[in-house]
């Protein structure tokens, strides 16, 4: 019997290779498919997948339903229809980066055990996300080093989309099967994002290069600057909550305990008085973006320089014309 699925994943390229493992397992022992493909927000009365007729000459049929998060509400109601009837005679898949807004069509092919989530690492996790990089290489039958893996990360970031097209792009290059640094950095270029916290580690610790080149990525994969700052805000949050022995409740943030210490080693990069300088800029710069002439990232970007500097700049005074 034929049945629905939903894959999803924050990124399309492993919802790409999940559907053509799906349609690869259906088409095992010569088995014919026959493939349809559409775009959810072109689903619309007239045009919904046929899925109770089998093939006049018994091929599978199977219809992909690509970002299934633009269907319409009727779509959902019509496809949640037919898989609560049973006995599908044709595959559907849907992908989606978003949320579909159908619930009902969501519990039904969760309950039918349907549902792929295709899970990324997290940006604290950077020996998964090397390991990441390890695989897609070696899906081109490459070999990378350490260097190679690095550099990689370094232009793509945390982001396994722009990882995939990184790495191909060193695939096309080279002639030999093992990888080097010097091989991407001939060929890649760019600041990829490892995260809004990745960035704040390294502001707090005050690695300046770093600190700007992670904002470069932040930027570049779209996050917005206010965004960016809430981010940061609330790394530094964690901080004075350490620093003065505040619990969960009395800060009002979480600190995990394996960060503890980390953020007690930060600490000792500032000089008296520097911690009421850091939250000031984050102040200054919350305001700048909401009404100031310098621009939102112009002034993230003022924000983390002086936050990352030893020692940290004066707060700037968002009244002064001459800062803007």
């Amino acid at each position: 019997m034929a049945r629905a699925w939903i894959i999803t994943s924050p990124y399309s390229l492993p919802i790409q290779r999940q559907v053509a493992s799906q349609i690869a397992t259906l088409s095992q022992d010569d088995q014919d498919v026959t493939l349809t493909e559409v775009h959810g927000a072109d689903l619309r009365e007239g045009t919904y997948p046929d899925l109770r007729t089998a093939d006049l000459f018994g091929s599978t049929r199977v219809f992909v339903v690509r970002n299934a998060e633009t269907m319409s509400a009727e779509a959902g109601r019509v496809l949640c229809a037919d898989i609560l009837a049973g006995d599908l005679a044709a595959e559907l898949i849907l992908t989606t980066t978003g949320s579909i807004s159908s619930k009902k069509l969501v519990k039904a092919i969760k309950d039918q055990d349907g549902f792929i989530e295709l899970a990324v690492p997290k940006d604290t996790d950077t020996t998964a996300w090397e390991r990441l990089v390890d695989d897609e290489f070696a899906r081109h039958g490459l070999q990378a080093n350490d260097e190679a893996v690095h550099a990689i990360i370094e232009s793509a970031g945390y982001n396994v989309d722009l990882i995939g097209e990184k790495v191909a792009q060193v695939n096309a290059s080279v002639q030999q099967s093992t990888v080097t640094g010097e091989d991407v950095a001939n060929v890649v270029v760019g600041y990829g994002s490892k995260g809004v916290f990745v960035l704040a580690d390294q502001m707090l610790a005050g690695d300046v290069e770093g600190a700007l080149k992670a904002l470069r990525g932040c930027l570049e994969a779209g996050d917005e600057p206010l965004s960016i700052l809430g981010g940061l805000t609330y790394k530094v949050r964690q901080l004075i909550s350490v620093v003065t022995q505040l619990s969960p409740k009395e800060g009002g943030v979480y600190v995990p305990r394996g960060q503890i210490q980390q953020f007690q080693a930060i600490r000792q990069r500032f000089l008296p008085g520097e911690m009421t300088k850091v939250v000031g800029h984050l102040a200054a710069c919350d305001v700048e973006i909401k009404s100031g002439d310098l621009g939102p990232q112009a002034a993230i970007e003022r924000c983390v320089l002086s936050i990352a500097s030893s020692p940290v700049w004066a707060v700037p005074n968002p009244d002064r014309e001459i800062l803007r």
